[in-house]
């Protein structure tokens, strides 16, 4: 894997879900411990992600692929139970454009739909 990770930046994506989405009686759960899975078994909204080709975007991208090349240390992609990117599809964008074919995740207790959750 080019990309890396560190507890640090899981702990903030925790924290961020925590605060702003999960009913408090049934907080969000995550494993610290990212997992490696094929880009291939991801799912995530191919609408949301063709609208990331205005310039914006495309620098956003561009400037994480040469992160990503580089060894930065980026968090992983946040997917819910079923894998469905929740957070990182510029990332997951920037991954593909540069050969990867595996990410690293941290993966939700809950199921998420496009209509519930916003995509970052």
């Amino acid at each position: 894997m080019r990309h890396k990770t560190n507890s640090d930046l899981i702990e903030e994506q925790i924290n961020f879900w925590n605060e702003d989405f999960a009913d408090p009686s049934d907080p969000v759960k995550i494993s610290l411990d990212p997992e490696e899975v094929s880009l291939k078994d991801l799912s995530y909204n191919e609408a949301i992600a063709e609208g990331y080709s205005d310039p914006e975007n495309r620098e956003r991208i561009e400037s994480l692929k040469k992160a990503l090349l580089s060894g930065v240390f980026l968090p992983p992609l946040l997917t819910d139970k079923n894998y469905h990117v929740i957070d990182g599809i510029h990332r997951l964008i920037a991954l593909k454009e540069i050969g990867e074919n595996k990410a690293l995740i941290i993966k939700l207790n809950k199921k998420f739909n496009d209509t519930e959750t916003p995509i970052f």
